[in-house]
């Protein structure tokens, strides 16, 4: 499953040099073997666990990238929190590939805004995304559509399926969702952003996957 969970711009640097293995939350956001995206790096959570007492959170300050237990107790009260906590812990992901509905994609983090002026003729579209409700977008080309008889047959066409995010690394998941949209020579990445919206099915927020169909 992909999850986001979200830093102070003070971890980043501990978080990347290895000193910042660990991350606590006032509540459950992640389960062992989920990954999350972290400037474009990749980690896998570890393991999670609840702790109900203080002096216990407390000697984690080193984990969690505090320079003393002071420092983080500081940190704890200044955001308002109490317990119980729930401790991450995380380590960079080895790995280079992740899986969906039997296809294994290369992970890449390439925010919607970066690429939404792609044109689709290109067929770079083809991949994963992650979209603003936290499900799973698959989409390829479709090289064989079908079209009413009166209809002027588009430029090319994508097809694509909509899955929870969970699916990922599942052996036979269950697609939400789907479509196909036929596009134009002009048609771009936001084009199919709009139509995903206008569906109510999400919008783009980041592509995660780059299809190894095309490598």
């Amino acid at each position: 499953m992909i999850v986001d969970i979200k830093f102070d711009d003070r971890f980043y640097d501990p978080i990347f040099s290895g000193t910042k293995t660990t991350t606590l939350r006032r509540s459950p956001k992640a389960e062992r073997g989920d990954l999350f995206n972290l400037e474009g790096r990749p980690f896998v959570v570890t393991d999670v666990a609840e702790y109900g007492d203080m002096t216990d959170v407390l000697s984690l300050w080193k984990d969690e990238g505090f320079s003393s237990a002071g420092d983080m107790l500081d940190w704890i009260e200044d955001h308002n929190y109490t317990l119980p906590l729930y401790l991450h812990n995380f380590k960079p992901f080895a790995g280079n590939t992740i899986c969906l509905a039997g296809e294994a994609f290369k992970l890449c983090s390439k925010p919607f805004r970066s690429i939404e002026t792609q044109k689709l003729r290109t067929k770079k579209f083809e991949g994963l995304y992650k979209l603003n409700n936290g499900n799973i977008l698959d989409c390829h080309e479709w090289f064989d559509p079908i079209w009413e008889d009166n209809e002027k047959p588009p430029y090319g066409a994508i097809y694509y399926d909509i899955y929870e995010s969970q699916a990922i690394d599942e052996e036979d998941p269950i697609s939400l969702d789907g479509g196909t949209l036929g596009y134009s020579k002009r048609d771009t990445l936001r084009h199919f952003d709009i139509w995903l919206h206008n569906c109510k099915q999400g919008t783009l927020v980041e592509k995660i996957g780059e299809s190894e169909l095309r490598s």
